[in-house]
């Protein structure tokens, strides 16, 4: 029997959750349910000011996945995002628009 490899998510890793979208992992806890011991991520999701629990051994099956702090859309105050950098060789062209925003 092949044992499946466990995902690299650590505590304070981003990660993108389908259906919630980014969070960060908060902890890693071992919980009996139903009799059987799992081990599982508790995830953070600020936007939605939930906390979501997903067994370790399910992570990858159900599609989560790591995801780069500069990526982050949680508020500044909660996460440690940090803005892209950029080179001279490589600058972030300036968009600029006559149009009103969609929701002025």
């Amino acid at each position: 029997m092949t044992k499946l490899k466990k995902p690299e998510f650590r505590p304070n890793d981003f990660v993108v959750y389908p259906a919630h979208g980014v969070g960060k992992i908060i902890s890693i806890e071992e919980q009996q349910i139903a009799g059987i011991q799992l081990e599982l991520f508790v995830i953070s999701f600020e936007k939605d000011k939930m906390t979501l629990r997903v067994p370790t051994h399910k992570a990858i099956d159900i599609g989560m996945r790591s995801t780069p702090a500069t990526f982050c859309r949680l508020p500044r105050s909660s996460a440690t995002c940090t803005a892209p950098t950029t080179s001279a060789s490589s600058p972030i062209p300036s968009v600029s628009s006559t149009k009103p925003p969609w929701n002025a």
